[in-house]
Formats: C-alpha cells, structure tokens, sequence
C-alpha cells in the first residue's frame, strides 16, 4: 500500500531547485532532472505524491526552442 505524506522530510538538494546542481542544455532540462530525482525518491519510498508537488510543477520553465532537436 502506498503512502499519501512522507515519512521522511524531502532532502535538501530535492527541495530547492539550483540551476548549477542539475544537468541540462537550458533551465527547462536541468529542472526536468531535478523533477525526475524528486519522483525517484518519491516512489523508492511507495508515497503517492509530495506535498509541494502542485508548486513545484507550477515553477517549471520554459525550454529554448532548438531547431536541431526536430
């Protein structure tokens, strides 16, 4: 049965995103790990959801568009 608050509080480099501490080409990729590192940790620990999840969604950024990844 999975969880519906955590048991555990977030880590920190999981709670704040910091451009510098996530690889990507732009904002867009290097938050998209960061969400990726937040729903691994999520699931390795059978929760449903965090309770910032609406607000961190929210705060994605826009990607550059790049003519070469068409």
């Amino acid at each position: 049965m999975r969880r519906r608050h955590p048991a555990a509080e977030l880590p920190e480099p999981l709670r704040v995103f910091v451009r510098e501490d996530w690889p990507g080409r732009d904002d867009a990729e290097a938050y998209g790990a960061f969400i990726d590192a937040r729903h691994i940790w999520r699931d390795e620990r059978g929760l449903d959801f965090l309770p910032d999840d609406p607000e961190v969604w929210a705060a994605f950024p826009d990607g550059e568009f790049r003519v070469e990844d068409i």
